[in-house]
């Protein structure tokens, strides 16, 4: 962990054999708006002000990354679905015509892992470490295979954009009169301390053998390094717009020779290589307000829709077995002929224990969860900044998700149903 500060953030952005990019969790910017009482999009540029003041090349939301990680989360339950309903009808057929059930059908083969159902998701690295260190057998071929968004940011970086970002200036002298290029370093912002683990991971390492994400901070963590560089609150700081992905891409990329080919953002079986219809943009607000990035909504509405033909409305009705609290949330949707889908939010290990149980003596009804470690979601994570009302970073938070939709049905003129096959 000692690769992840801010001193060394600060180091990178001083060397110059590096060129350094940060990607902001729209999580860890509302904690920042909150404490220092600025809008949500004050507080994004005046972040990206501050880190461009210090050396960083270029700040990112993850809000594109979160978009593909949401998309890529919808392709996988339909697939990861179908493949259930259809091993059950084959298992079914097996037993009604007396035959005998084949080792492959339960020995842990890639086929029969995706057919597993619930699908849980696996963006929260703390759940995914309670899952592999003390419910490996019975959970794990049931997460998803969907990277995280600071994963997949860090693997666009790496393996796909790191020669197309190339300042102008970027390179430098050697000891033999040579010139290089500089290497891209990533540093994220993140409202969670696992990210810092997660980044560690040997599976998110780019082909140099360098982490796909160099450092991981806080929001706790950049605050207090704006303390100590500025003497100032951020409020007080200049303010610098952030850098558009798709603008600096533009131009490299229209006029790159070939195409370069998009690293997975998970690994999706062969059979899956056609392209899929986007998901339906996230619909805020709703009943119940989603403060990590809402893969039980979007999925649900993916699903709902491409697997029963059934559109859900813009104000969902979710069920709360445990009155006032909404770190349990379900949603049921029945579809023509009864066919039926059933999703859960799990906040805080005290749901997910229960939801552990459940699955562990196959009572589990649930077809997709999204669990996140902390009660109340990734607004609530560990390294946010304290003493903060949680209801003040969470209007910060929905700024961001208004901006988010606003932007979807400005771009793409909201979600385009489909028939259902």
């Amino acid at each position: 962990l000692d690769k992840h500060s801010v001193e060394v953030l600060v180091d990178a952005c001083l060397d110059p054999t590096k060129y350094c990019v940060v990607t902001l969790s729209p999580q860890a910017t509302a904690s920042l708006a909150a404490a220092n009482n600025l809008t949500f999009t004050e507080a994004e540029g005046k972040i990206t002000g501050f880190l461009k003041s210090l050396g960083v090349k270029y700040v990112f939301s993850t809000t594109f990354s979160a978009d593909l990680a949401l998309q890529e989360a919808c392709v996988e339950f339909v697939e990861r679905w179908r493949a259930a309903k259809q091993n059950d009808a084959t298992t079914t057929a097996n037993a009604t015509t007396a035959r005998p059930i084949t080792a492959t059908a339960t020995s842990g083969t890639p086929s029969s892992r995706s057919a597993s159902l619930p699908v849980v998701c696996s963006e929260c690295p703390g759940f995914v470490i309670f899952v592999e260190k003390k419910h490996p057998e019975s959970l794990l071929s049931l997460l998803s295979r969907v990277k995280s968004p600071q994963a997949i940011f860090g693997t666009l970086l790496k393996q796909l954009l790191a020669d197309k970002l190339q300042p102008q200036d970027s390179s430098v002298a050697n000891s033999t009169s040579t010139t290089t290029k500089r290497t891209l370093w990533h540093c994220s912002v993140m409202p969670c301390l696992d990210k810092k683990l997660e980044s560690a991971r040997d599976e998110l390492v780019a082909p140099s053998g360098a982490p796909e994400t160099d450092c991981s901070i806080t929001a706790l963590e950049l605050s207090s390094l704006v303390a100590s560089r500025s003497n100032s609150s951020l409020q007080n700081l200049p303010s610098s717009p952030l850098d558009s992905l798709s603008s600096l891409l533009t131009s490299t990329l229209v006029s790159a020779t070939e195409p370069t080919p998009l690293p997975p953002h998970h690994h999706r079986p062969a059979s899956s290589s056609a392209p899929h219809p986007p998901p339906p943009p996230l619909v805020a607000p709703s009943s119940v307000l989603p403060f990590s990035y809402g893969y039980l909504e979007t999925v649900a509405r993916y699903a709902s829709f491409h697997l029963l033909g059934v559109k859900l409305p813009q104000k969902l009705s979710f069920h709360t077995p445990r009155e006032g609290n909404l770190d349990l949330r379900e949603l049921t949707v029945t579809g023509p002929g009864g066919r039926t889908l059933r999703f859960a939010a799990v906040y805080g290990y005290r749901h997910i224990q229960n939801l552990v149980m459940s699955i562990q003596r196959k009572t589990c009804k649930y077809d997709y969860v999204e669990v996140m470690s902390c009660p109340s979601g990734c607004t609530n994570g560990g390294g946010q900044l304290p003493s903060l009302p949680l209801s003040h970073v969470n209007a910060r938070f929905l700024q961001w998700m208004d901006g988010k939709t606003a932007s979807s049905r400005e771009t793409e003129g909201g979600f385009a149903l489909e028939e259902v096959s």
